[in-house]
This record gives structure tokens, sequence and C-alpha cells, in this order.
């Protein structure tokens, strides 16, 4: 009698081996901001199914399939960053001095830290975010002098004699010199008369010769 054959039974091929893989928000490049300005968010990774033998990522029924558990992604909670902030330089209150016989002088203004939404800040917060170094000086503004005999502080200065009073050129004088006449007349109302001052200070006008006043004459000045 003939031997019979083994009893054979022919399988299908099962799924390729997979499982599920991981990565957190680190490991996809993603981190939490350390610069100012940012709200606070969550930072999310990645959970997938993978092949073990290609490294291929494949859908998510093929880990199913096999009954795996499908683990939490991975995630990161970040806080809020402080609010920017910046230096702001503010001028010198006020302006430079109009008056004459004012020497130069120079006046600082201020220089502040303010968050971007306008309110105040210390400046260890500006430091912090822009560098220890980063503060500008404060403004500063240069007032030239306003010395008599210069710009538009008129000084009267002796130029020789004219009846006991110092003569100078232009103003009341010139209009004396040239006989009180044609445009000298209206402008200056008659001949008029000059005296003796000495100091006498009026507006951007310093008398140290002569000067004559009481009816509207040009004031005396180089």
């Amino acid at each position: 009698m003939p031997r019979p054959k083994i009893p054979e039974k022919k399988c299908d091929g099962t799924p390729k081996c997979v499982s599920y893989k991981t990565s957190t928000p680190a490991q996809n490049g993603k981190h939490c901001h350390t610069n100012c300005g940012h709200s606070a968010e969550t930072l999310s990774g990645d959970v997938w199914c993978e092949e073990t033998k290609s490294g291929n990522r494949v859908g998510d029924g093929k880990c199913n399939y096999w009954g795996q558990h499908k683990p939490s992604m991975p995630t990161k909670w970040c806080s809020a960053t402080e609010t920017c902030a910046n230096w702001k330089p503010y001028p010198a209150p006020g302006a430079c001095p109009t008056q004459c016989g004012v020497g130069g002088s120079s006046y600082s203004g201020s220089v502040k830290c303010l968050y971007v939404n306008g309110q105040s800040a210390d400046d260890s917060v500006c430091y912090r975010q822009h560098g220890g170094n980063s503060r500008p000086g404060n403004p500063i503004r240069h007032c030239a002098a306003k010395n008599w005999g210069s710009g538009n502080c008129f000084v009267s200065a002796p130029r020789g004699q004219w009846g006991g009073c110092y003569n100078i050129y232009g103003g009341c004088n010139e209009e004396m010199r040239e006989g009180w006449d044609g445009e000298e007349r209206r402008e200056c109302f008659g001949s008029g008369h000059l005296s003796c001052v000495s100091g006498y200070t009026s507006g951007n006008h310093k008398y140290i010769g002569c000067h004559r006043g009481g009816n509207n004459c040009y004031q005396n000045r180089l």
C-alpha cells in the first residue's frame, strides 16, 4: 500500500508587522518662545503607525488590525512671554532762551523704558530684552549764547561825540546826520533829541551810548 501524503494546509500571508510611534514637539523642532510678545500655547508632537521593517509610515488601520492601542500625542505647554518694551527718548522740556544776555547752555532730556502698549516699564525690562548696553543717551539740546552785540541782540556803542553824548551809526543818529528830512523825517517825526544812557536794556536792545526816545524813532544800534 502506498504511503499517504502528509496533510498540508496553505496559509495566506499576514499583514506586515507594525507599531505605533511617537515624537515630542522638541523632536519635531518645536520649542517654546523665549523672546517677548508671545501668547501662551500648547505645542503638539506626532503619533503614527509605522512598518517595523521598512520604517515607512502607514495608516492607523494597520496598527489597529493587530489591536494596538494608539498612544496620546505628546504635547508641551508654553507660558506667555512678557510684553515687549522699547527705549523711548524724550527731548528736554521747553525751548532755548530767547532773551539777550544769556550764556550758552545745554539741557538734558530723558530716556524711559515703555511697554509697547504705552505703559511704563522698569529699565531692567528693556535691558533684559535688548541687552546691557542698549539704553541710548539722553537727548541733549544745545542752546547758543545770546550775547549782546551778536545776532539780534543789538548794542548802542560809542562812536565819537555829539553834543556831549556818544554818537553812533544808524538809528536816531543817522536821521540827525542826514538832516531829518524826506524818509527820515517821516520815520522819526521831526528832529528829536539824543540823551545819554548807560547800560539801559529794552527788549533785545542794550544802550551804552546815545539813545533818543519819545517819538518812535528807530532805536540806536550798530
